[in-house]
């Protein structure tokens, strides 16, 4: 047997936020192909072989960004506080108006090729091998002001990864085995450069007294990362009695990390590689760093199908992340080191179904503890990798599917979580209590799928859905005006399907909320910014299947 499958998908748009500044277009703009072809060989009915090749490839302008807390007069820059248009005045929550657009460019290919045998005796053995390979360039504002504030310049290019997984399973109806091996290694080359306050229009107060001759403060630097990963599991569910089923399984993982090729400079816009804080070491120096990890994790859950619609359960799962090396270095104390993150999660659930499944209804609790969680923190314009001691979250969640008629599904879900900090310093600030960066403590979904006409070979469908997100907060020390205090969100699509096309004319935040996703204080240069949601957009799909 053999089978070919081909899926493509381009997107484009003008930009989603408007940008007022004459002559330049509109942000946050998209283009976006992407390729996935298949290939299915199966000679035999005990093997099988799938062959898969994608490439993306990803253009226009990156997020714009949204200045907030300003206050450059404040913050001892006066010159730019009389810029007019840097306060932002007249501009509405998606509107811009800043003269550099930014943009960016990303592309990515990769293979995979998964085999399965089937050996007999209830035993299924498969390998899994994939390679990736990236490189991206990008060019943003970090201000969205008529200034030249804060850009980014980013190129990351030599990226690959290789990844080979051997998985060996079987089992009967009481016991079911699964042991494997996991290796995978990737790299990176990533060069950086952060020209801060060099605007021109920017007086003296701009004027950091580099020598130089210009004005600002330019901080470039560029660093080679490679890591090797491997990996060993097994895990076995085992009936203990009809109904009761108790899963072990655990992990070995270590991971080998080595940065090289780190250099650094600093300067102003007239001479941005004036002094030179970190030279590329030869193998060996101090700054060509190499550090291993190794964890043990494991995982417990029991099982009790009390009939045949309904299921509870209670499981143990631990995590881990690797440690890691701070990528935003400019001088020898930022060469700081991660150590690895560890997760340690308790739940207990039930899983049922009611009225013939019409009804399905899911209600879990949860309780994760972590240790030395890493997080990025913005520090005067820098953002190194820094490590909190103890956090913890724990929480509800609930999921209500309802299925009256068979034309119409109702859905709905509940989710309230507890995050904080429970121990840490970060940059000399006790974060103890605050709450976990991007976790909200509530979180409500509800939507519907009507089938409003039934043609035989085709459909009329209507969906509707609507999220709800609690406040969040996007750095460590709970800055109000950094984060979001909490929003709602409606969409709807209407389809027309047949049999190989697809008709859907879409709305997408139908009440233009205004909503945050990121954000980071700069405050020491008189600003912040957030990155936008998008805001109401309407549109059609034809999607053609062969």
């Amino acid at each position: 047997m053999v089978a070919v499958r081909v899926a493509y998908t381009y997107i484009k748009d003008d930009g989603v936020i408007k940008n007022v500044f004459p002559g330049v277009r509109d942000l946050d703009q998209t283009d976006v192909f992407g390729l996935r072809a298949s290939l299915l060989l199966k000679p035999s009915e005990t093997f099988k072989a799938i062959l898969r090749f994608t490439h993306s490839s990803s253009t226009g302008a990156p997020a714009a960004a949204y200045a907030t807390d300003i206050d450059f007069a404040g913050a001892g820059f006066p010159s730019l506080a009389a810029v007019p248009g840097s306060d932002r005045a007249g501009l509405g929550f998606f509107k811009n108006n800043q003269p550099l657009r930014g943009s960016q460019k990303l592309k990515s290919d990769g293979v995979n090729l998964r085999l399965d045998w089937n050996l007999g005796d209830a035993v299924d053995l498969t390998s899994v091998t994939t390679y990736d390979e990236a490189k991206w360039i990008r060019f943003q504002e970090g201000g969205g002001l008529p200034l030249s504030l804060a850009p980014l310049y980013e190129d990351g290019k030599d990226i690959s990864q290789f990844v080979q997984e051997v998985r060996l399973a079987g089992g009967d109806a009481g016991f079911q085995w699964l042991v494997g091996g996991f290796y995978g290694r990737d790299s990176i080359f990533v060069t950086s450069y952060y020209p801060w306050m060099t605007d021109p229009r920017c007086g003296a107060e701009c004027d950091f007294w580099l020598g130089g001759g210009g004005i600002g403060f330019v901080s470039t630097n560029a660093f080679r990362q490679k890591r090797q990963s491997y990996a060993a599991f097994a895990r076995g569910e085992y009936e203990l009695t009809p109904g009761l089923t108790l899963a072990l399984g655990g992990r070995y993982s270590r991971d080998e990390i080595r940065r090289s090729d780190l250099i650094a400079f600093i300067g102003d816009s007239a001479a941005p590689e004036l002094i030179q804080t970190i030279g590329a070491p030869a193998d060996g120096g101090p700054l060509a760093q190499r550090r291993n990890f190794e964890r043990f994790t494991g995982e417990a859950t029991l099982s009790w199908a009390a009939s045949d619609d309904v299921n509870a359960y209670a499981s143990f799962k631990q995590g881990y992340r690797s440690g890691a090396f701070n990528a935003f270095v400019f001088l020898i104390d930022d060469a700081t080191i991660a150590p690895p993150e560890t997760a340690d999660n308790f739940e207990l659930g039930i899983k049922s179904q009611f009225l013939d499944r019409r009804v399905t209804f899911n209600l879990a609790g949860f309780y994760t503890k972590y240790k030395n969680q890493q997080v990025i923190s913005a520090e005067n314009g820098t953002f190194p990798l820094r490590r909190v001691d103890r956090a913890r979250i724990w929480g509800l969640e609930a999921d209500l599917t309802v299925r009256p008629v068979s034309a119409l599904t109702l859905n709905a879900s509940l989710g309230y979580t507890n995050p904080k900090y429970l121990r840490g310093m970060i940059a000399g600030i006790d974060v103890s209590g605050n709450q976990i960066t991007n976790a909200a403590k509530w979180a409500v979904n509800v939507g519907a799928d009507w089938t409003m006409a039934d043609l035989g070979d085709g459909s009329v469908t209507l969906h509707v859905d609507a999220r709800h997100q609690s406040r969040v907060f996007f750095d460590i020390n709970n800055t109000p005006s950094i984060g979001d205090g909490g929003y709602t969100v409606a969409n709807a699509q209407l389809s027309f399907n047949m049999r190989s096309w697809d008709f859907e004319l879409w709305g997408s935040n139908l009440t233009n909320t205004r909503y945050a996703n990121y954000g980071v204080s700069l405050q020491s240069y008189g600003f912040s910014y957030l990155n936008r949601g998008t805001p109401r957009q309407f549109g059609a799909r034809v999607r053609h299947r062969f």
